[in-house]
């Protein structure tokens, strides 16, 4: 079952009951934590549109020529480490440590790079620096392991998955398949599973893994990030996106709107 919820308060009937043996993960990027910057949020015609991110990797990122996929690499991280980030829900952080207290494992699941990405050295370790300076802590170890690599994946052109400090990297593989491979290698058994995630085709891709392993699922399509501050203002936005692409450097919605004044 897949419900869609505008914020976590409407899983909390859900949440309370929870059995001890149940596996809660959630998804990271605009679930957990979005960008503080509107350009992100960008509404035209009352739809919103998050398309700097993915206008990078729909273009540069599919790319097979090295010098293309470097830049991409570089752009990408810059974005990366400049950019500011906030917990979608001011008490999410609160949720996560209240579970874990009452004794619920609670993991992240984020289709993320694994290792070397442009100027982040190690984008797991960046991600998880990340988040725990939002206050956002996970169940570390399973079996007494905190990292793991699956590499009883198929091989594919891209590295393994990585379980590190409570969250799963999924690399290039989908998340359903890397859910199984992380349960069967950690010999974790949950006797069912609850997901959050913003992208239906994720929430679909976990319980179709959630059917093959026998497990209950519900799944959550959470668009809490909908409600956050959003921005019409192409001026600001088509500057930012300009500005980062020419200088490879990103400028917060300030820093925008500061040069914008200074060239009147």
């Amino acid at each position: 079952m897949i419900q869609t919820i505008d914020s976590f308060d409407e899983a909390l009937t859900h949440i309370e009951t929870l059995a001890l043996e149940t596996l809660v993960i959630f998804d990271v990027d605009d679930v957990l934590i979005a960008p503080v910057d509107k350009v992100f949020r960008m509404e035209t015609s009352g739809t919103i549109q998050r398309n700097i991110v993915d206008e990078l990797k729909q273009t540069l990122g599919k790319s097979k020529d090295p010098l293309v996929k470097a830049r991409y690499e570089r752009l990408l991280s810059r974005f990366r480490l400049s950019r500011k980030v906030q917990s979608v829900e001011v008490y999410t952080p609160h949720l996560l440590a209240k579970l874990q207290a009452q004794g619920i494992t609670v993991i992240g699941l984020t289709q993320c790079e694994t290792g070397k990405l442009g100027f982040i050295e190690d984008v797991p370790d960046w991600r998880i620096q990340e988040l725990a300076s939002l206050g956002f802590k996970f169940t570390e170890e399973f079996q007494k392991q905190s990292h793991i690599v699956l590499n009883t994946l198929p091989k594919a052109n891209y590295p393994f998955p990585i379980f590190k400090k409570g969250i799963l990297f999924t690399s290039g593989y989908s998340k359903g398949r890397v859910l199984i491979s992380f349960i069967r290698h950690s010999q974790y058994y949950p006797k069912s599973l609850v997901f959050f995630d913003d992208k239906r085709y994720q929430l679909e891709s976990v319980q179709k893994a959630a059917k093959a392993l026998g497990l209950p699922f519900q799944g959550f399509h959470y668009l809490g990030a909908n409600r956050l501050p959003r921005t019409s203002n192409t001026q600001i936005t088509t500057l930012q996106k300009e500005y980062f692409y020419e200088k490879e450097l990103w400028l917060s919605d300030i820093e925008t709107e500061t040069f914008i004044n200074s060239q009147k």
